[in-house]
């Protein structure tokens, strides 16, 4: 009889802990270890966070970090990588793409679509010329921009969705895919690392972020600091995200040249060929980092105008708009839940 209950209150006990087990992975809680790195990666920061099962978190940083590394090559517009290929040789011929780069070209007609021009990846030579990969010493001419926008356009492009090739109806077009690739890369780091079976942290690409579905420990959501526009490294609120989400920000503080003692930020309108103005920063939070990537950019261009029109249309993409006004105050405009008190 003695031998019966040990035996029953035994597995009763054993019962018990499993069910404790079981209760505490549902609650996201299977953190037996944290993780980070931080390396240099597509001309930033690239930051990894992970929690879980030790033996799985090096094997799955690995992972992220090797395909972010092979996209650099792939996208980069130096080098001998793909995108390299077809700037120098799209304009004689068209150019075969391989999967991946038909599916992201694919992706920057889709943009191009939806951002009403703004997003474009046919801006390199409007690069050029403003100085954003060869230092110059003063602002570019009418002339100059008219050129120079004789040589952009998404609609200059002829894309064969038979043969999957890309070829340039105009002499002297190239691509630049800055405004797309940060996020496509942070996507495929995060699918590396699930398929390892990491579920919590996140990967931050120099501001391009995608969380992992499960929150991190004793926690039920990410929160996420926004980047005061005109403060240097200050925080002017924040934006709450769960359930495996992404958040970017495009701001005229990341990449800017001094013209004529002016500050020209990298962003420029595809459509006038001229940096956007009064446009401090726009953040978006989106079902994934492609996407957060490239609205980010058009937002930014077009205004507040297109991220209402947008989060209307789909209210998973929520977006922080913050402008400089007339008479130099600035203003913020709000679409989506996930965004905190904002202070200026």
């Amino acid at each position: 009889m003695r031998k019966s209950i040990s035996r029953l209150v035994l597995v009763l006990a054993i019962f018990a802990a499993a069910a404790f087990l079981v209760a505490k992975l549902a609650r996201g809680g299977r953190y037996e270890s944290a993780m980070s790195r931080s390396l240099p990666a597509m001309g930033t920061i690239l930051e990894i966070k992970l929690y879980g099962e030790k033996e799985a978190l090096p094997g799955a940083a690995d992972a992220a970090v090797d395909e972010i590394r092979r996209i650099e090559k792939v996208f980069s517009i130096f080098g001998d990588g793909e995108a390299v290929r077809i700037n120098d040789s799209a304009s004689k011929a068209p150019v075969k793409c391989s999967g991946e780069m038909w599916n992201v070209l694919m992706e920057c007609r889709k943009y191009h679509g939806i951002s009403e021009g703004a997003f474009d990846i046919t801006i390199r030579p409007m690069m050029q010329l403003w100085g954003f990969y060869r230092k110059r010493e003063q602002m570019p001419s009418d002339g100059e921009i008219k050129e120079a926008l004789a040589r952009t356009g998404f609609e200059k492009l002829r894309l064969d969705e038979k043969e999957k090739t890309i070829f340039f109806t105009v002499d002297g077009m190239s691509l630049d895919f800055g405004g797309i690739v940060k996020g496509y890369a942070v996507d495929r780091a995060v699918a590396k690392i699930m398929e390892k079976g990491v579920m919590s942290g996140f990967v931050n690409l120099g501001g391009n972020i995608r969380t992992l579905p499960e929150p991190p420990p004793g926690k039920e959501s990410y929160k996420i600091g926004v980047r005061h526009p005109t403060r240097g490294s200050d925080i002017c609120g924040s934006a709450k995200i769960a359930g495996g989400k992404a958040l970017a920000t495009s701001g005229n503080y990341e990449r800017y040249v001094l013209l004529g003692n002016k500050h020209i930020t990298h962003i420029i309108n595809p459509t006038d060929g001229r940096p956007v103005e009064n446009m401090l920063s726009v953040t978006v939070v989106a079902p994934d980092a492609i996407s957060t990537d490239a609205l980010s950019t058009s937002v930014f261009i077009r205004g507040g105008y297109l991220a209402r029109k947008i989060h209307s249309e789909n209210p998973q993409v929520e977006f922080l708009v913050i402008r400089r006004d007339a008479d130099g105050g600035e203003s913020v405009e709000k679409f989506g839940d996930s965004w905190g008190e904002i202070g200026l």
